[in-house]
């Protein structure tokens, strides 16, 4: 009996052990994916569309790397998401994120972002710090002529402690979840156990 017992553990067990696991996953992929990395999307937009009509104020930083330079360093304490700036043609002028190279062009195509007007990238890793959201948005002159082009990009690094206290909070409940459905399964086992003792006595 003890063998019928541990095969109807095993059987009640097994595969809500998998739903769980399966749900644990699927719930810390979607919790990324449809609520974190959108969420900073919008933000960073909003942001990006708020420095695009600050710039219009200040046309010299289109011109010179410089100039463009100084002006993000002026603003670097109230920028949260790291801003890199592009000229008209894509050329990279200045960046708050001292590791981006002055060579590199701008990383997307700029007849794709003329046409949507904004462009946003997300990247998403398993590994949650190596996550970013990126957010392009153009920016025109007073005759509406393109002069550059924004880029505000985050890291979900700097988020990690707060994701990681989330992942701990999942991982409780699913954890619970699965001792009280191998308690639930054991009981079911024991009684069924039970059950067939019974009949095979009466036989």
């Amino acid at each position: 009996m003890r063998s019928i017992r541990t095969r109807l553990l095993i059987s009640h067990s097994l595969p809500l052990l998998i739903i769980i696991f399966l749900t644990g996953f699927a719930l810390d992929y979607v919790v990324e994916t449809r609520i974190l990395l959108p969420g900073f999307a919008d933000e960073l937009t909003n942001e990006a569309k708020l420095l695009a009509e600050l710039t219009i104020n200040q046309p010299n930083i289109w011109d010179d790397s410089q100039n463009a330079q100084a002006y993000l360093t002026e603003l670097e304490p109230i920028l949260t998401p790291n801003v890199s700036l592009f000229d008209f043609q894509g050329k990279f002028l200045s960046s708050t994120d001292f590791s981006v190279i002055s060579t590199n062009p701008l990383p997307i195509k700029l007849e794709d972002l003329l046409i949507e007007d904004i462009l946003i990238q997300t990247e998403y890793s398993r590994h949650l710090e190596a996550s970013m959201v990126d957010v392009f948005v153009p920016v025109y002159g007073d005759t509406g002529s393109l002069k550059g082009v924004i880029q505000m990009t985050y890291h979900l690094e700097d988020v990690y402690g707060q994701f990681q206290a989330l992942r701990r909070v999942i991982i409780g409940i699913l954890t619970i979840g699965i001792f009280l459905g191998i308690g639930l399964a054991l009981l079911l086992a024991v009684n069924m156990s039970h059950a067939l003792r019974q009949i095979t006595k009466s036989i």
